[in-house]
C-alpha cells in the first residue's frame, strides 16, 4: 500500500457550503471506501446518495456488471489495501469503467487512482455529466506507473451541476479506490437553515 501524491483540495475536506441569506448549510462529505467493507462486498447502493455501476464503453450506459470491494494481491491500492472491483475483478480499464448516478446534484466529486508499471505507465481519466447526460468536464491525469504511486482525479463545478461521473483507466490494469464527493443541500434543508436563521432573529428581538 502506498498514499496518494496529491492532496485532497481542502475545499471538499472542509465539505461544500451553501449560504441561505446569513446563514450556511454545510454538506457532508460523502466517502465510499472498499476498505470500509468485506471481501466481495456489491457496492452499487452501499450509501443513498449514489448508485455505483460498471460499464464497458463510453458515456453513460445500462451498468452491466456490479461494483465490488475486493482486496488487491499485488499491492497497488491507493489506500489501504482493498480497492474498487468490476464483479471481483479489481482494475478498470477502457472497457470497464466504473459510473456513478448521483441521486440529487453534486458540486464535487474526487477518486484515487494508480497503476501499476506493466505495458508502461498510464492516466486515469474521470468525466462529469449533467442531468442531461451531457459531458461537463473530462480530467485526465498525468501517465502513472508504480514507481510514481497513487494520484487523485477531482472535478468540480460552480454551477453544481453534476449529476453523473464515470472514472477509469486508459491502461489496462487501473485501480480505482476512496470515492469522495458532496451533495448540493435540497431546498428542504435550506429552508430549514432559514427558519433556523428566522428563529434566532426572532429569540434575539424579544430580549
Amino acid at each position: 500500500m502506498y498514499s496518494p501524491k496529491c492532496i485532497f483540495p481542502v475545499l471538499l475536506l472542509a465539505a461544500w457550503s451553501v449560504a441561505a441569506g446569513a446563514a450556511v448549510v454545510v454538506s457532508p462529505v460523502v466517502v465510499i471506501e472498499p476498505d470500509d467493507y468485506a471481501e466481495g462486498t456489491v457496492l452499487n447502493t452501499i450509501v443513498p446518495e449514489v448508485t455505483l455501476g460498471v460499464t464497458t464503453g463510453p458515456g453513460i450506459q445500462s451498468p452491466a456488471f456490479p461494483v465490488t470491494a475486493n482486496s488487491d494481491a499485488q499491492g497497488f491500492a491507493p489506500t489501504g489495501t482493498f480497492v474498487f472491483g468490476q464483479a471481483n475483478v479489481p482494475f478498470f480499464n477502457p472497457d470497464r469503467r466504473l459510473q456513478m448516478q448521483f441521486h440529487g446534484e453534486v458540486g464535487i466529486v474526487s477518486i484515487d487512482f494508480a497503476h501499476p508499471d506493466f505495458f508502461g505507465t498510464h492516466s486515469g481519466v474521470l468525466e462529469i455529466y449533467n442531468a442531461d447526460e451531457v459531458l461537463l468536464d473530462t480530467l485526465v491525469s498525468a501517465p502513472v506507473g508504480t514507481a510514481d504511486g497513487p494520484l487523485t482525479m477531482t472535478l468540480s463545478r460552480a454551477e453544481q451541476d453534476i449529476a453523473w461521473a464515470v472514472a477509469w483507466s486508459e491502461g489496462p490494469f487501473g485501480r480505482l479506490d476512496n470515492l469522495r464527493f458532496v451533495p448540493i443541500p435540497e431546498p428542504a434543508a435550506l429552508s430549514l437553515a432559514a427558519l433556523g436563521l428566522a428563529g434566532c432573529v426572532l429569540r434575539r428581538s424579544r430580549r
